[in-house]
């Protein structure tokens, strides 16, 4: 359930993400903090790349085999994003960049130790033969 639960807050956060990306812009519009993702690939890419990355976490809330691969691009994505910010602060000098940095770090971070929770669906089941005993 926990695992679901991140997916969920993951697929919004992503899709919401996206779509602030999306629309037009003025070539000047670019948040300094991406300047080096943005020098890679236009902004409107990511764009669908973060919806994609939202869908699929939406799509692994239903389907438990698409999990791995909700986790990984969100986990992706967000270190992207981290990395962009953090290396605007060193190499542009944007102020305050790498609180931003953190905040995305973070949620991948988070990510990373949610996606390695087991989760099970049942009590694990007794081997046949074996029997409990008190504890003495």
């Amino acid at each position: 359930m926990v695992r679901r639960i991140a997916l969920a807050i993951l697929g919004v956060t992503s899709v919401v993400r996206g779509f602030s990306y999306v629309g037009p812009r003025s070539p000047d519009s670019s948040p300094a903090q991406l300047a080096f993702v943005d020098h890679l690939i236009p902004l409107s890419w990511y764009a669908v790349g973060w919806i994609v990355t939202g869908g699929i976490a939406l799509l692994a809330v239903a389907w438990r085999r698409f999990q791995p691969l909700g986790f990984g691009f969100a986990i992706g994505f967000n270190l992207l994003w981290a990395g962009s910010f953090m290396l605007s602060q060193v190499f542009l000098h944007i102020p305050r960049a790498y609180v931003s940095a953190m905040s995305y770090i973070a949620i991948a971070g988070l990510a990373i130790c949610v996606a390695a929770l087991s989760e099970r669906s049942h009590p694990p089941e007794i081997p046949q033969g074996v029997e409990c005993r008190p504890s003495e």
